[in-house]
């Protein structure tokens, strides 16, 4: 069982890494929006 849970951790661990990245990229697309108008 405690493999599982680790594994079950690490899936969490990249859902939230890949989530921050795209929170910074939309924040970055934004940034460079308003550079552009």
């Amino acid at each position: 069982m405690a493999g599982a849970h680790a594994a079950e951790a690490d899936r969490l661990r990249r859902a939230l890494t890949a989530e921050q990245q795209r929170r910074e990229q939309a924040v970055t697309a934004g940034a460079l929006a308003e550079q552009g108008c």
